[in-house]
């Protein structure tokens, strides 16, 4: 695979110039957000020290993000589709050696910026899940500055207890306050499409997409198949699952705001396999001074340490599919020493990564999946 890097504005998502050549490109997306890391030879891209400070300036301050563009494929080897955005990450860091011409670029998918911005309006009371969400949001495109951001109307029509006060967390530990619980669960990405002007893409326009109770895209007629060892390869070319009980609870004791007798406690338990021991963590929220969202807080810290809902990683030829996170895949595996099942279900990606090989290497995404 080799994705085109734009250079964009961070505000507008315009395209900044010419493509940049970078080498040792990493790439991640998921729900976290993502990362990226990649070396940039300024001799490449610059004739003239002049010109190579003008580059620089436009990364500095966090004023730009990398956008790779790629000519998608899939499902099928080599099957043409149409050019399509891997995502758009934001260039955060910047670091460079005075000998060395190779300035290294990294940072987090463009919405990680929300955790570099504190709240600055407070929501307290019942709300609307989503409206919550999109005020959120629009607090960080239109306060102090303007961000090319479409938010769009929806509600969720689940209304919850939210307290969020002005400067007391960013915006990101804000939002994930919302997620925190089983009412009104829901997942949330921005999603960057590429802008045309007469034909040409000139930049990307960002939007917010929201699925509850989760993220996802029936793409149920891809199929991810892994064979038994020694046969002819199929879509997946390894998968690596690690099943552990040390990050698996069936109790979670939740410890919110106060001191001793009145400090406030809640818990969420599930049930037992027959012959299952028990295992009981302890989560505490200082901030918490309401029951309902201490409580939301253990459900969901509950749901997240199930073993058998830990996410597993396979690796994918590139020139077979493009992934996107949220979409859903058929699956199948047949049985090897390891892991002595036939195996037919559906799973969800969850995220994928990307890292540029070396030249003879097999080129492969990683994606990470649970079950159902």
């Amino acid at each position: 695979m080799n994705p085109t890097f734009y250079l964009a504005e961070f505000m507008t998502g315009n395209f900044l110039g010419p493509a940049l050549p970078l080498d040792a490109a990493s790439l991640s997306s998921n729900f976290q957000p993502g990362q990226f890391s990649a070396s940039l030879d300024m001799r490449k891209i610059a004739r003239t020290f002049k010109e190579s400070r003008t580059l620089l300036d436009m990364m500095k301050a966090g004023k730009a993000t990398l956008i790779p563009v790629v000519e998608t494929t899939g499902p099928g080897h080599r099957n043409p589709a149409p050019p399509r955005v891997l995502g758009e990450w934001w260039i955060s860091k910047l670091e460079s050696t005075y000998s060395d011409p190779v300035v290294r670029l990294s940072g987090p998918e463009w919405i990680g910026y929300a955790k570099e911005t504190m709240t600055t309006r407070s929501w307290v009371g019942k709300y609307d899940v989503w409206t919550v969400l999109r005020q959120l949001l629009g607090r960080i495109k239109e306060v102090d500055q303007t961000i090319q951001l479409t938010l769009g109307t929806r509600q969720m029509g689940v209304e919850i207890d939210v307290d969020i006060r002005e400067g007391d967390q960013d915006y990101w530990s804000a939002i994930q306050s919302l997620q925190d619980g089983s009412d009104g669960k829901f997942e949330w990405r921005i999603e960057p499409e590429l802008r045309y002007v007469d034909g040409v893409a000139r930049g990307v326009t960002r939007t917010l997409r929201m699925a509850a109770p989760d993220f996802r895209v029936d793409r149920t007629d891809v199929t991810l198949e892994l064979v038994t060892p020694g046969s002819t390869p199929a879509t997946l070319t390894d998968f690596s699952r690690a099943i552990s009980e040390h990050q698996s609870a069936s109790t979670v004791y939740g410890r919110g705001a106060g001191m001793g007798d009145s400090q406030l406690r809640a818990s969420s338990s599930r049930g037992l396999e027959d012959g299952e021991p028990a295992k009981t963590r302890l989560l505490t929220v200082s901030d918490a001074v309401k029951l309902s969202v201490l409580r939301r807080a253990t459900r969901s810290a509950l749901r997240s340490q199930r073993a058998l809902d830990q996410v597993f990683q396979v690796t994918m030829p590139t020139d077979w599919y493009t992934p996107v996170v949220g979409e859903v895949y058929s699956w199948r595996r047949e049985p090897s020493w390891s892991m002595p099942e036939t195996h037919s279900a559906e799973h969800r990606c969850v995220g994928w990564s990307w890292t540029s090989g070396q030249p003879g290497t097999h080129d492969t995404y990683t994606l990470d999946l649970v079950e159902g």
